[in-house]
């Protein structure tokens, strides 16, 4: 977790430092959302920051993420029965190239760290002969760290107003299963 943590300071102090150095620069902020086994949906919010010289096709992007989502559930395991909610947040912060194909539209990659957290609280029937007997409740809660990746496009149809669409995914493991987070992000922002 430290090292994840170092990380997201590391990328976030670069992207700070870019705008000392930019001619042109977007700010977007967009939905995201994704499924997730377990969880159905998770939805939230996409930021992203790209930062461009004037006399060259490439630049740089930043983007952070955070969704969350809730499930509530009955399943077996057996014959007993388990209801109760499940929850996840997801959090990632990425950096990466861009290569402005044409006056209107730019590509980019992204790498980066993500963490997220998977909280289940059940309330738990166990079968017996006689009948269901209640066991009580069962938490689980888990905080998991891993690595993010994404592709994404920025079209400019206007000098001023950008549009993003992006995906970003990721695998993580929690309570010995794994998810995969695939999010697709759709934004408006302002260039200058």
């Amino acid at each position: 977790m430290k090292k994840i943590v170092s990380q997201l300071i590391v990328i976030g102090a670069l992207a700070a430092a870019m705008p000392a150095f930019a001619n042109h620069q977007t700010l977007t902020a967009g939905f995201a959302r994704s499924n997730m086994d377990d969880v159905n949906h998770i939805s939230g919010v996409n930021l992203k920051y790209y930062w461009e010289q004037e006399d060259s096709p490439f630049g740089v992007v930043g983007s952070f993420t955070y969704m969350q989502g809730k499930e509530n559930s009955t399943f077996k395991a057996a014959n007993d029965i388990l209801s109760g909610d499940a929850k996840a947040q997801y959090y990632a912060l990425s950096v990466g190239p861009a290569y402005r194909l044409n006056d209107y539209i730019s590509a980019y990659g992204l790498i980066g760290a993500g963490v997220t957290q998977g909280k289940g609280d059940y309330h738990w029937l166990n079968y017996t002969s006689s009948g269901y007997e209640d066991l009580g409740n069962l938490s689980t809660k888990e905080n998991r760290g891993s690595v993010v990746y994404g592709v994404g496009l920025q079209v400019n149809p206007i000098d001023n107003l950008a549009v993003d669409l992006s995906y970003e995914g990721t695998q993580v493991k929690i309570n010995g299963k794994n998810y995969n987070i695939n999010a697709f992000v759709v934004g408006v922002g302002y260039r200058f």
